[in-house]
């Protein structure tokens, strides 16, 4: 099987559908992705199972002492650190872009966040439905008779 991602290490914190599929396609091309998961949210929420096929998962509380310092730490010997949680709760942990990159310069950093990281709506969540209804998706469908 070609593996053209072996050797990249990815650190990823991930909830929902979209970014732990996107992971899981960088773990089916040989990279290796740790997911974070906190016993605090646990995986329930999650709606396949199947996505975190081929994934490292590490259990790790960033609310606890010495939390964020262990993401850190981790990240620190990754390749790229992902998430898709607002810019407001990455700030709060210290695990933010500028953190991150003052441990390792040549990170990729992805912010998979529902609408980017500046601007009025920049701390706001989003999911599914919700994108579907502001990207017009929802009126392109029509109703449902």
């Amino acid at each position: 099987m070609d593996r053209p991602l072996e050797g990249i290490r990815v650190l990823s914190m991930e909830q929902a559908a979209a970014l732990p599929f996107a992971t899981r396609h960088l773990a089916d091309l040989g990279a290796e992705v740790i997911r974070v998961e906190s016993h605090q949210r646990g995986s329930a929420a999650q709606p396949e199972p199947d996505l975190f096929r081929s994934k490292r998962r590490l259990g790790l509380d960033l609310g606890s002492p010495g939390g964020p310092e262990l993401f850190r730490r981790v990240a620190a010997g990754c390749d790229i650190v992902a998430h898709n949680f607002t810019p407001r709760v990455m700030r709060q942990f210290g695990i933010d872009y500028p953190s991150i990159r003052a441990l390792k310069p040549d990170v990729i950093y992805l912010s998979l966040t529902g609408f980017g990281t500046t601007g009025p709506w920049g701390e706001r969540p989003l999911f599914g439905p919700g994108a579907e209804a502001v990207s017009g998706h929802n009126e392109m469908i029509g109703p449902a008779d």
